[in-house]
């Protein structure tokens, strides 16, 4: 049985170990999908700006929102065209 704090909770568990990243970081040459209207096209990453706030694939430059934690491409709003940096998730289109 979990001791309890003084509120009489269970304390929360935390693992701090590094190799579970809580993200993919991105870098270039790293394969990612766009996605658009549901349907997520292969590309690569050209270049990474900002400290990695801002990714350049093809022509486009591709920001991280601030309010999804999603890469969208630049000028365009959160539900609009995004980055999957994982492509485990499927490429459609193939």
């Amino acid at each position: 049985m979990r001791s309890r704090n003084r509120s009489g909770k269970a304390p929360l568990m935390h693992s701090h170990s590094p190799s579970h990243a809580s993200r993919t970081v991105p870098h270039a040459g790293m394969e990612v999908g766009v996605v658009h209207l549901g349907t997520t096209m292969p590309a690569v990453v050209d270049e990474v700006r900002d400290g990695g706030r801002t990714l350049i694939v093809g022509a486009d430059a591709f920001v991280l929102s601030p309010l999804t934690a999603h890469y969208v491409r630049a000028g365009e709003p959160y539900y609009g065209v995004r980055l999957r940096l994982s492509l485990a998730a499927g490429i459609d289109g193939d």
